[in-house]
């Protein structure tokens, strides 16, 4: 089974679990439960969840207590919650919205509503999730001392850090769209580096580490244009 996502549900009330698992079964998540609200914030830290569905009323700590407790935690601050709450409870929307609560779902449960929502918030918290990773690898990449280069199909230069740049003498004012890596450019100028070359190709695009100022380097793996990282980077 192909896993979706992580779902804790935290509810006092066993019937509500066994519910939500039958509605959700068909969706190929992984849930876990909990029954209070001091285990929920153990079990959310083992497991970092990529959803948590959070019932208002629990007997030790309440729900909005144990938003604000995620919301304060580093580690989980950024994973979104979705409250369950009566249908004509005004009020506690107002102190979940406060407390940091993404969405809420109304008790009785709408099968339809409830996946949708569900699948909605993973989705969404999935794509955040890309980017952030993707953001952190172009600064990485941006701050590296090696060299790196993006070429397309046709050897093309997509992409040069600074390291790069400065390695191949390429100024930053030079579009290097019309250049080609391996050869001469459209203008037959050859690009010039600073020492031998050993690229390896992977599929039609990858990143060639180059070689620094010793001469001594390794090439890298292909980067994952979607948002994944290249050499463990994440």
């Amino acid at each position: 089974m192909i896993d979706k996502g992580t779902i804790l549900v935290v509810d006092d009330d066993v019937f509500t679990h066994e519910l939500l698992k039958a509605m959700l079964a068909s969706k190929e998540y992984l849930l876990v439960s909990v029954l209070d609200g001091r285990q929920a914030l153990k079990r959310a830290l083992e497991i970092v969840p990529d959803l948590i569905i959070l019932d208002v009323m629990m007997p030790d700590i309440d729900g909005f207590e144990v938003c604000r407790l995620i919301r304060a935690n580093p580690v989980l601050n950024e994973v979104p919650i979705i409250m369950l709450t009566a249908l004509d409870d005004p009020n506690s929307r107002t102190k979940g919205i406060e407390a940091g609560v993404d969405d809420f779902i109304p008790k009785p449960y709408d099968e339809i509503e409830l996946t949708s929502r569900v699948q909605s918030i993973l989705r969404l918290n999935r794509y955040r999730r890309l980017l952030a990773e993707r953001q952190k690898f172009n600064w990485v990449i941006e701050q590296d001392s090696d060299g790196y280069v993006i070429l397309d199909d046709e050897d093309r230069i997509e992409y040069l850090n600074p390291a790069s740049r400065l390695l191949l003498d390429i100024s930053t004012e030079i579009d290097t769209s019309s250049l080609t890596f391996f050869g001469y450019s459209s203008i037959d100028t050859p690009l010039r580096t600073s020492g031998s070359m050993e690229p390896m190709a992977c599929d039609s695009k990858f990143i060639a580490t180059l070689l620094d100022q010793t001469g001594h380097g390794q090439c890298s793996d292909p980067v994952d244009q979607s948002g994944g990282s290249a050499n463990g980077l994440a």
